[in-house]
């Protein structure tokens, strides 16, 4: 009895030795199961704090691809409006620079048309005068002789006047003189005959202008004195 006793006492000590082992490692696993209920807790805080987070910034770049979207829409937008405002300005500068063209044009003809009428109403006055006084020489009464520009005689090598006549051995000349701003015109073309016909002296001194009686009317002064 006794050694059963001394042998159950030891086997009791034993499991009470590894019960208490076992409460240890109890507690143990307990504390570290604690550990890990709070690091889990924290951890799916951490987690929803993270969904929420990604959902925000997955609506924030949503918006922002929205944003830049729109922003390359308007861009593009403005770039066509910019590019058909060029394309009109350089239309509006084409219409201007043709329509420059066409005026520029429209006055060189005009110029051009007035010059030919005003050539060709001098023309028709020099002709009239050359009639008039052909006629008046041939007159049998009168018996002149009246040379024109193209059968002057030898002394007039550079000078061309419209005509002359020939009278007591001097040469009268006559100039057929048209302007249309006539009260200049005359007293410029008083002075240049006058240096012209100065140091000639077959030529009588007096030259005679002869002008169309409207722009005569536009005369204050009929008789010049020039060198």
């Amino acid at each position: 009895m006794t050694e059963t006793k001394i042998r159950l006492e030891t086997e009791l000590d034993k499991k009470s030795e590894e019960l208490g082992e076992l409460k240890s490692d109890v507690k143990k696993i307990s504390k570290e199961r604690d550990e890990l209920a709070g690091k889990y807790e924290t951890l799916s805080f951490e987690k929803t704090e993270l969904q929420s987070t990604r959902k925000y910034l997955e609506k924030e770049l949503g918006e922002t691809k929205d944003t830049l979207a729109r922003h390359e829409a308007e861009e593009i937008r403005k770039q066509k409006e910019f590019e058909q405002r060029i394309h009109k300005l350089d239309s509006a500068e084409k219409s201007l620079s043709d329509e420059r063209q066409r005026i520029r044009r429209e006055d060189e003809e005009a110029q051009a048309n007035i010059l030919e009428e005003q050539t060709r109403i001098w023309n028709d006055h020099e002709q009239i005068v050359l009639s008039r006084l052909r006629e008046v020489c041939q007159k049998p009464a009168i018996g002149f002789i009246l040379h024109d520009n193209t059968t002057l005689p030898s002394v007039f090598t550079k000078l061309k006047p419209d005509a002359i006549i020939l009278f007591l051995g001097q040469y009268v000349v006559f100039d057929a003189k048209k302007s249309k701003s006539i009260r200049t015109y005359i007293p410029e073309q008083v002075k240049s005959t006058a240096r012209k016909y100065k140091d000639i002296p077959e030529i009588y001194r007096t030259v005679f202008f002869i002008v169309p009686n409207n722009e005569l009317q536009e005369l204050k002064t009929l008789s010049f004195v020039e060198e």
